[in-house]
């Protein structure tokens, strides 16, 4: 998933405005640019903490020139994702007729959410950090900055935090199914945890870093493993590799998940089982170029009896898509 690279690129960027403000230095507006608009490209979330920039409207030591020529960078960065995102994937969703994300109203995701609450809340005190001592520490962090009555902290955080609300009722029950869709909100709990951590005496605060990379990774134990139900998948390439080329056209039944393209290393169609089952469906995508349909065994156990079999193992069947009976 490109949630946490995305963020990634992003804080580079930050970093690197951070350092023009300071000095200047046109090298680093270029390297703001060039890593913002690669992390607004990757992933549109990102945008939440991109927004922490208007921060800067308050930031009084910095020249009112400095301060425009920044947001005009942030401006072109904007709109090189306005246009990606409002512009040309509507155009490969009409052309290639694949969307894999659904977005909502604000009134229908609203009542989407409100019916999950209950999990929708654990992606803030749990799936973000993975350490209930964490999250103590981001309430305890807010706390202190909100006393503190410092604007541009105040302003930073609340920017980021409404622009990732929009994106959380734009999911609707999304987000409350999903655990990665709270990673772009994720270096902001853990900023404001810092921010706390950071005004207690020095050997406590270390003591509670450990505290919190313990459980933290304890918490996560079970990611250092392969899912065994799931190795099967590995074998994918190479049951491919008997039948078909690198630049043949797939269909296999991985339903909106497009994990199983992934593993295949071919392009093609992803589709529901109810799909590939559909003679006229399949026409359609041969029509569009498709030469052959995987069945993973695990969620179809039947044959397709419109084509032919050309391959067949423990976990997947092939058919030729250029032959039918």
């Amino acid at each position: 998933m490109p949630d946490t690279f995305s963020m990634s690129l992003v804080i580079i960027g930050l970093y690197h405005a951070y350092v023009f403000l300071k000095s200047g230095k046109k090298p680093a507006l270029l390297f703001f640019f060039l890593f913002s608009t690669l992390g607004l490209l990757s992933k549109i979330p990102a945008l939440s903490l991109f927004s922490a920039l208007g921060i800067i409207v308050l930031i009084k030591e910095v020249t009112v020139k400095r301060k425009m020529v920044l947001l005009s960078a942030a401006t072109a960065s904007f709109t090189i994702a306005c246009l990606w995102y409002f512009y040309w994937v509507p155009h490969l969703v009409e052309t290639y007729h694949y969307e894999l994300y659904f977005p909502k109203g604000i009134i229908e995701g609203i009542k989407e959410i409100s019916l999950l609450l209950p999990p929708a809340l654990k992606k803030f005190y749990f799936d973000s950090l993975h350490s209930y001592i964490a999250f103590i520490c981001f309430v305890a962090g807010l706390f202190f900055i909100f006393t503190s009555k410092k604007k541009p902290i105040i302003l930073g955080f609340g920017l980021v935090t409404m622009v990732f609300m929009v994106f959380i009722i734009k999911t609707g029950y999304i987000f409350p199914n999903h655990n990665y869709y709270i990673i772009p909100y994720t270096p902001v709990m853990a900023i404001v945890a810092g921010y706390f951590i950071a005004r207690i005496p020095a050997k406590y605060r270390y003591i509670l870093l450990c505290l919190i990379a313990i459980e933290g990774i304890a918490n996560q134990q079970n990611e250092f493993f392969i899912n065994e139900n799931q190795l099967y998948k590995l074998g994918l390439e190479g049951a491919t590799d008997q039948v078909t080329q690198r630049d043949d056209l797939i269909v296999i039944n991985g339903g909106q998940n497009p994990q199983d393209i992934y593993f295949s290393h071919r392009k093609g169609w992803t589709c529901e089982n109810e799909e590939i089952t559909n003679p006229q469906f399949l026409d359609s995508l041969i029509d569009l170029g498709a030469t052959y349909l995987i069945v993973d065994r695990s969620k179809l156990n039947t044959g397709i009896q419109s084509h032919t079999q050309v391959y067949q193992d423990e976990h997947y069947s092939i058919y030729s898509l250029k032959q039918q009976l």
